[in-house]
Protein backbone atom coordinates (compact mmCIF):
# COMPACT_ATOMS: atom_id res chain seq x y z
CA UNK A 1 0.00 0.00 0.00
CA UNK A 2 1.88 3.54 -1.12
CA UNK A 3 -0.25 5.77 0.59
CA UNK A 4 -0.07 10.06 1.92
CA UNK A 5 0.17 11.54 5.18
CA UNK A 6 -0.69 15.28 4.92
CA UNK A 7 1.37 15.65 8.49
CA UNK A 8 1.73 18.00 11.13
CA UNK A 9 4.73 17.79 13.26
CA UNK A 10 4.74 19.45 16.70
CA UNK A 11 7.27 19.35 20.30
CA UNK A 12 10.28 20.45 20.88
CA UNK A 13 14.02 19.59 20.02
CA UNK A 14 17.60 20.29 21.60
CA UNK A 15 20.61 20.80 19.72
CA UNK A 16 23.89 20.58 21.78
CA UNK A 17 23.80 24.14 23.31
CA UNK A 18 20.24 24.67 21.64
CA UNK A 19 17.29 23.65 24.02
CA UNK A 20 13.84 23.86 23.91
CA UNK A 21 13.54 24.50 20.72
CA UNK A 22 10.06 24.52 19.44
CA UNK A 23 8.77 22.34 16.32
CA UNK A 24 5.71 23.23 14.85
CA UNK A 25 5.22 22.03 11.39
CA UNK A 26 1.55 22.27 9.84
CA UNK A 27 0.92 20.27 6.23
CA UNK A 28 0.94 23.69 4.13
CA UNK A 29 4.76 24.06 5.28
CA UNK A 30 5.94 20.53 4.44
CA UNK A 31 4.61 20.17 1.16
CA UNK A 32 6.09 23.61 0.52
CA UNK A 33 9.45 22.59 1.89
CA UNK A 34 9.33 19.18 0.60
CA UNK A 35 12.73 18.22 -1.10
CA UNK A 36 11.74 14.50 -1.38
CA UNK A 37 9.70 12.27 0.44
CA UNK A 38 8.06 8.33 0.66
CA UNK A 39 5.44 6.29 2.13
CA UNK A 40 4.75 2.61 1.76
CA UNK A 41 3.55 -0.66 3.85
CA UNK A 42 4.03 -3.91 2.93
CA UNK A 43 1.87 -7.17 5.32
CA UNK A 44 1.71 -10.79 4.57
CA UNK A 45 -0.22 -13.39 6.19
CA UNK A 46 -0.68 -16.94 6.64
CA UNK A 47 -3.20 -18.99 7.14
CA UNK A 48 -1.53 -20.64 10.19
CA UNK A 49 -2.44 -17.11 11.73
CA UNK A 50 0.85 -15.41 11.74
CA UNK A 51 1.91 -12.76 9.63
CA UNK A 52 4.24 -9.50 9.30
CA UNK A 53 4.40 -6.24 8.16
CA UNK A 54 6.74 -3.67 7.32
CA UNK A 55 6.08 0.36 6.68
CA UNK A 56 8.58 2.64 5.94
CA UNK A 57 8.51 6.72 5.39
CA UNK A 58 10.72 9.83 5.08
CA UNK A 59 9.92 13.18 4.70
CA UNK A 60 13.24 15.79 3.58
CA UNK A 61 12.52 19.38 4.20
CA UNK A 62 14.32 22.65 4.13
CA UNK A 63 13.41 26.24 4.02
CA UNK A 64 14.89 29.49 4.96
CA UNK A 65 13.59 33.11 5.66
CA UNK A 66 14.86 36.06 7.53
CA UNK A 67 14.79 37.55 10.83
CA UNK A 68 12.87 40.79 11.78
CA UNK A 69 14.31 43.72 10.59
CA UNK A 70 16.55 42.01 7.90
CA UNK A 71 18.99 41.74 10.97
CA UNK A 72 20.24 38.20 9.33
CA UNK A 73 19.01 35.21 7.57
CA UNK A 74 18.56 31.17 8.27
CA UNK A 75 18.20 28.02 6.69
CA UNK A 76 17.02 24.85 8.26
CA UNK A 77 16.32 21.01 7.33
CA UNK A 78 15.01 18.25 8.77
CA UNK A 79 15.03 14.27 7.60
CA UNK A 80 12.77 12.37 9.57
CA UNK A 81 12.80 8.22 8.43
CA UNK A 82 11.02 5.52 9.99
CA UNK A 83 10.56 2.18 9.61
CA UNK A 84 8.50 -0.47 11.63
CA UNK A 85 9.24 -4.63 11.13
CA UNK A 86 6.14 -6.32 13.30
CA UNK A 87 5.12 -9.85 13.62
CA UNK A 88 1.55 -10.30 14.37
CA UNK A 89 -0.79 -13.17 15.36
CA UNK A 90 -4.17 -13.64 14.62
CA UNK A 91 -6.33 -14.27 18.00
CA UNK A 92 -9.95 -13.86 16.49
CA UNK A 93 -10.80 -14.43 12.52
CA UNK A 94 -14.95 -14.86 12.11
CA UNK A 95 -16.97 -13.92 8.94
CA UNK A 96 -16.45 -9.75 10.41
CA UNK A 97 -14.12 -9.32 12.91
CA UNK A 98 -10.24 -10.24 12.74
CA UNK A 99 -8.67 -9.08 16.03
CA UNK A 100 -4.29 -9.10 16.00
CA UNK A 101 -1.45 -9.02 18.70
CA UNK A 102 1.58 -7.89 17.41
CA UNK A 103 5.42 -6.33 18.31
CA UNK A 104 7.90 -5.49 16.87
CA UNK A 105 10.89 -2.84 16.29
CA UNK A 106 10.70 0.82 15.19
CA UNK A 107 13.77 2.69 13.58
CA UNK A 108 14.16 5.95 13.91
CA UNK A 109 16.30 8.01 11.90
CA UNK A 110 16.14 12.00 12.73
CA UNK A 111 18.82 15.29 11.19
CA UNK A 112 18.09 18.70 11.96
CA UNK A 113 20.74 21.16 10.59
CA UNK A 114 20.48 25.09 11.12
CA UNK A 115 23.00 27.62 9.62
CA UNK A 116 21.96 30.86 10.62
CA UNK A 117 23.79 34.59 9.72
CA UNK A 118 23.36 37.28 12.33
CA UNK A 119 25.17 40.47 12.51
CA UNK A 120 27.88 39.30 10.59
CA UNK A 121 28.62 35.86 12.18
CA UNK A 122 27.90 32.79 10.42
CA UNK A 123 26.63 29.61 13.02
CA UNK A 124 25.80 25.95 11.90
CA UNK A 125 24.81 23.57 14.21
CA UNK A 126 24.12 20.42 12.74
CA UNK A 127 23.05 17.25 14.52
CA UNK A 128 20.63 14.31 15.18
CA UNK A 129 20.43 10.23 16.25
CA UNK A 130 19.28 7.31 15.24
CA UNK A 131 17.46 4.77 17.32
CA UNK A 132 15.93 1.50 17.23
CA UNK A 133 12.87 0.75 20.04
CA UNK A 134 10.62 -2.23 20.93
CA UNK A 135 6.89 -1.77 20.37
CA UNK A 136 3.81 -4.13 21.37
CA UNK A 137 0.19 -3.20 19.83
CA UNK A 138 -3.20 -4.72 19.21
CA UNK A 139 -5.33 -4.26 16.20
CA UNK A 140 -9.28 -4.08 14.90
CA UNK A 141 -10.52 -4.58 11.69
CA UNK A 142 -14.29 -4.94 11.79
CA UNK A 143 -16.59 -5.35 8.68
CA UNK A 144 -19.58 -3.30 8.64
CA UNK A 145 -22.72 -5.00 8.09
CA UNK A 146 -24.28 -5.77 4.41
CA UNK A 147 -21.51 -2.90 3.19
CA UNK A 148 -18.09 -3.13 1.41
CA UNK A 149 -16.51 -1.03 3.73
CA UNK A 150 -15.03 -1.91 6.84
CA UNK A 151 -13.33 -0.40 10.16
CA UNK A 152 -9.71 -0.46 11.30
CA UNK A 153 -8.26 0.54 14.66
CA UNK A 154 -4.87 -0.15 15.79
CA UNK A 155 -2.35 0.73 18.30
CA UNK A 156 0.70 0.39 20.15
CA UNK A 157 3.31 1.29 23.31
CA UNK A 158 7.15 1.13 22.79
CA UNK A 159 10.04 2.84 23.86
CA UNK A 160 10.47 1.12 27.52
CA UNK A 161 13.54 2.90 28.11
CA UNK A 162 15.72 0.82 25.35
CA UNK A 163 15.95 3.85 23.35
CA UNK A 164 13.52 6.25 23.45
CA UNK A 165 11.85 6.83 27.19
CA UNK A 166 8.23 6.46 25.59
CA UNK A 167 6.84 5.94 21.92
CA UNK A 168 3.28 5.52 21.04
CA UNK A 169 1.23 4.76 17.65
CA UNK A 170 -2.32 5.37 16.58
CA UNK A 171 -4.00 4.17 13.07
CA UNK A 172 -7.86 4.09 12.79
CA UNK A 173 -9.77 4.97 9.89
CA UNK A 174 -11.63 3.03 7.09
CA UNK A 175 -11.45 1.17 3.95
CA UNK A 176 -13.07 0.87 0.94
CA UNK A 177 -13.19 -2.56 -0.79
CA UNK A 178 -13.56 -1.83 -4.30
CA UNK A 179 -12.33 -5.64 -5.18
CA UNK A 180 -10.94 -8.59 -3.62
CA UNK A 181 -7.53 -7.31 -5.39
CA UNK A 182 -8.07 -3.14 -4.62
CA UNK A 183 -9.25 -1.23 -2.22
CA UNK A 184 -8.61 2.55 -0.75
CA UNK A 185 -7.89 3.34 3.15
CA UNK A 186 -8.82 6.46 4.52
CA UNK A 187 -7.63 7.57 8.00
CA UNK A 188 -5.85 9.36 10.71
CA UNK A 189 -2.44 8.50 12.55
CA UNK A 190 -0.50 9.63 15.26
CA UNK A 191 2.76 8.61 16.00
CA UNK A 192 4.81 10.24 19.43
CA UNK A 193 8.26 9.63 20.12
CA UNK A 194 10.46 11.01 23.27
CA UNK A 195 13.89 10.30 23.16
CA UNK A 196 16.79 11.90 24.36
CA UNK A 197 20.72 11.71 23.95
CA UNK A 198 23.83 12.71 25.35
CA UNK A 199 24.62 15.13 28.33
CA UNK A 200 22.74 18.02 28.99
CA UNK A 201 24.69 21.39 28.40
CA UNK A 202 26.85 19.81 26.76
CA UNK A 203 27.72 19.68 22.51
CA UNK A 204 26.09 16.13 22.29
CA UNK A 205 22.89 16.72 23.97
CA UNK A 206 20.02 15.87 21.27
CA UNK A 207 16.36 16.01 22.38
CA UNK A 208 13.68 14.77 20.03
CA UNK A 209 9.85 14.68 21.58
CA UNK A 210 7.38 15.24 18.93
CA UNK A 211 4.21 13.95 17.65
CA UNK A 212 3.79 13.36 14.04
CA UNK A 213 0.00 13.23 12.61
CA UNK A 214 -2.39 13.71 10.30
CA UNK A 215 -5.48 12.24 7.89
CA UNK A 216 -3.99 9.32 5.78
CA UNK A 217 -4.85 7.98 2.51
CA UNK A 218 -3.55 4.87 0.52
CA UNK A 219 -4.08 2.71 -2.48
CA UNK A 220 -4.38 -1.13 -1.27
CA UNK A 221 -3.32 -4.03 -3.94
CA UNK A 222 -3.62 -7.35 -3.02
CA UNK A 223 -2.09 -10.48 -4.34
Amino acid sequence: MPYLLAPNIDGTASLGRLTDLGLSVNPADIFSSLDMGFMGYVEGYNTSGWGFNLDYSFMDLSDSGTFAGGAGTASADIFQSILSADVFRRIVEDTDTKIDVYGGLRWWDIDLDVNATLGGTNGIVSMGDSWVEPHVGLRLQKQLPNSDWSFNLSGDIGGFGVSSDFAWNLVTGFTWHASDRLAVEVGYRALGVDFESGTAGTPTHFVYDTITYGPRVGLVFAF
